[in-house]
């Protein structure tokens, strides 16, 4: 691999331990152990130096607009907590629009991009399953 111009010899393996996965790897001969997490549309990296988020891309079917698709999908199973936005709100990317709770822990949902809501198809108090269609934005005019 190289990084600036700077070549490192890297090899790792992930294991899968539910809901944090432990990365061992090795750079340039030195050995290393650290935690990665998938949560609320980041990858989080936890090592004794700290630790770091690394955005995902919202998938294209989710930003795609022009075809009246759905907006963002629940990222796990739980419960509703709250609604943020109504039909008709204009959203910035990032906006929170929904909150749930999964596992005793509350996660915001945000909006992946800039636009506005046609519909809410859930409510607070609904259990949802992973992947579940939550909000639908309008149709950009053209």
């Amino acid at each position: 691999m190289e990084v600036d111009g700077e070549s490192f010899e890297v090899f790792g393996k992930l294991k899968v331990t539910g809901r944090v996965s432990i990365m061992e790897h090795t750079i340039n001969g030195q050995r290393q152990a650290v935690k990665v997490a998938l949560y609320n549309n980041a990858v989080h990296v936890f090592a004794q130096a700290g630790g770091v988020e690394i955005g995902l891309p919202t998938p294209e079917y989710l930003e795609d607009s022009s075809s009246g698709s759905m907006g963002d999908r629940a990222p796990m199973q739980g419960d509703i907590t709250h609604v943020y936005v109504q039909p008709g709100a204009a959203v910035e990317k990032g906006d929170p629009l929904l909150a749930m709770e999964s596992m005793k822990m509350e996660y915001i949902i945000k909006a992946p991009r800039k636009g506005i809501i046609k519909d809410i198809l859930v409510a607070k108090g609904d259990n949802i399953q992973k992947n579940a269609a939550l909000v639908a934005y309008q149709k950009d005019e053209k």
